[in-house]
C-alpha cells in the first residue's frame, strides 16, 4: 500500500515538474541556457530521427493529441520532433509574445537567437537535418509560410529537397517553390549549432 502511494506521489511530482518546465518563461539564467543546449546532438541525428517512419508516426500522433490537425502544423511537427529528441522547445512556450511551437517567426527566432542555430542563406548549401524556412506568407509579412526538415537533395542540381513535414513523410519539394503544389520558395535554413 505504501509503495503504491509513493509511486502515485512520484507520478504527480513528475507531471507537475514536466508542466513547470513546459511553461517556463522566456527569461533564463546561464545555467538554464546550458541545459537547453543539451543533449549534444547534430543535424545528422535529427535527420536520422525524423526521417525514420516509426519516429515520424510518433511525432504525428503527438501533434494530433495536442494540436488536432495537420493543417498549418509545420511548426508543431518540427518542434515536436525536436522535443522528442530532448531539445528544449516548450510546447506552450512563448517567444516575443507568440507561441513558439505554433508560428514560424517565433520558432525561427527562438532556434537562432536562443539556442544558437546557424543561418544558411544558400539553398545549395543545405545538409540533412537543416530546418528550411520559406519566403514569408503574403498576408503575414515577417512570418515564413512554411518550415520543413531537409533530409537530402533529390537531384544533382540541388534544387529539389527531400522534405519531412506536416505535409507528409519524406516527399520531394522544389526549393524554388512550386505554384501548382502551393509550395513557397526557400528563404533560409537553420542548422544545429556546431558542438
Amino acid at each position: 500500500m505504501k509503495i503504491r502511494i509513493l509511486s502515485a506521489l512520484v507520478s504527480v511530482v513528475s507531471a507537475t515538474t514536466a508542466l513547470a518546465v513546459e511553461t517556463m518563461p522566456t527569461r533564463t539564467t546561464e545555467q538554464q541556457t546550458v541545459q537547453m543546449n543539451l543533449p549534444r546532438l547534430s543535424g545528422d541525428d535529427f535527420s536520422d530521427f525524423y526521417s525514420d517512419e516509426a519516429n515520424y508516426r510518433n511525432v504525428y500522433r503527438s501533434v494530433m493529441s495536442w494540436f488536432g490537425t495537420t493543417s498549418n502544423a509545420c511548426v508543431a511537427f518540427a518542434s515536436t520532433a525536436l522535443r522528442m529528441m530532448g531539445v528544449n522547445v516548450p510546447q506552450n512556450g512563448v517567444w516575443n509574445g507568440e507561441r513558439l511551437s505554433l508560428l514560424t517567426k517565433p520558432f525561427s527566432q527562438y532556434l537562432e537567437n536562443k539556442l544558437g542555430w546557424d543561418r544558411i542563406n544558400n539553398s545549395r548549401d543545405l545538409e540533412p537535418g537543416d530546418l528550411v524556412f520559406t519566403v514569408d506568407e503574403p498576408k503575414a509579412p515577417g512570418y515564413p509560410a512554411h518550415v520543413f526538415m531537409h533530409s537530402g537533395y533529390a537531384d544533382d542540381a540541388r534544387t529539389i529537397s527531400w522534405a519531412v513535414d506536416n505535409q507528409g513523410f519524406t516527399h520531394t519539394r522544389a526549393l524554388a517553390g512550386d505554384i501548382k503544389k502551393d509550395y513557397s520558395a526557400f528563404a533560409y535554413a537553420l542548422r544545429w549549432p556546431a558542438q
